[in-house]
């Protein structure tokens, strides 16, 4: 009797995938449009700060979703970090000053850091062992 091969990619692994795509693309979005906005807003010697607060931040907060999705699980950390962003991506509306836009930036950029962090590290467990070369 033949032994059935694995697949390399599941349905799982592309809707991974494909949710991360969809992850990514809802905050990059927003940056060209960003810099008029802050500028419409009076914030123009702000728009660097305000844009690169949210890398910074992401940066920042990937060390500490790493820890969190290795002892509360991956899973937990994906669906945190996506419902904080989903928030803040809501949020861009409402807040109409700069200094609005600098504490928006900081929660949306550090709960950025956690969807791609246990996403990664999702997908790495579920890829079959015997693939990896």
């Amino acid at each position: 009797m033949p032994a059935t091969k694995k697949a390399i990619y599941s349905h799982q692994f592309a809707m991974l995938c494909l949710s991360s795509l969809f992850f990514a693309s809802s905050f990059t979005m927003i940056i060209p449009e960003l810099p008029s906005y802050l500028s419409s807003l009076g914030g123009a010697e702000y728009k660097g700060l305000i844009v690169s607060l949210f890398t910074l931040t992401a940066a920042i907060s990937r060390p500490f979703s790493g820890k969190l999705a290795d002892m509360l699980g991956r899973v937990p950390m994906m669906a945190v970090g996506s419902a904080v962003c989903l928030i803040c991506a809501f949020l861009y509306p409402v807040f109409g000053s700069v200094f609005g836009f600098f504490f928006l930036r900081l929660m949306h950029g550090f709960s950025t850091g956690f969807r791609p962090t246990a996403a990664l590290a999702y997908a790495a467990e579920r890829i079959s062992k015997k693939r990896i070369v």
